[in-house]
């Protein structure tokens, strides 16, 4: 069984008589540029490719630029640590839930992790309020510190539970 493909004559047929008005119309427009029908389809052409690549070029720089910017973002300096206040009660909102952008990133300096502060406010369970429990790991889009080692994964419950409150 064969395919039919009477679409392709008729795309080259409407592409031909596309060229050849477009060829009318440049000689009515240049009444003195002397130009053949043959040398205007290869100066198109070639316009053609030219503008390919130059459009080509575009989008690698532009690429080039937004990998440039994303590693600028993972180098910036991290942001304050998100406030846990007596009254909060939803610790993490449906924007928290773990998708591709909250990944875990290791820092030098160990900070108290916030998830840990949570339970304890929720009355989950007893930390040292003056010597908290301290992790190097935070979240790249949360700027949140949390714990990820073999005993707990603060990481992932912060993206995941809500506290009853």
């Amino acid at each position: 069984m064969t395919t039919r493909r009477t679409w392709v004559p008729l795309f080259f047929w409407l592409l031909d008589i596309a060229i050849v008005n477009s060829f009318l119309l440049y000689k009515k427009a240049k009444a003195s540029d002397e130009i053949t029908h043959s040398a205007f389809r290869l100066q198109l052409a070639w316009d053609l490719i030219n503008l390919a690549s130059s459009m080509q070029l575009e989008i690698q720089h532009k690429m080039t630029r937004k990998r440039v910017r994303q590693q600028e973002d993972d180098e910036q300096p991290l942001s304050k640590n998100p406030r846990v206040t007596k009254n909060s009660t939803d610790f993490s909102p449906s924007r928290l839930i773990l998708g591709d952008q909250h990944l875990p990133k290791f820092q030098d300096q160990r900070q108290a992790c916030i998830w840990c502060r949570i339970l304890s406010k929720a009355g989950q369970i007893m930390i040292d309020k003056k010597c908290p429990p301290r992790s190097n790991i935070y979240c790249q889009t949360c700027k949140a510190v949390l714990c990820l080692t073999r005993e707990r994964n603060c990481f992932a419950e912060y993206h995941t539970r809500k506290i009853a409150g």
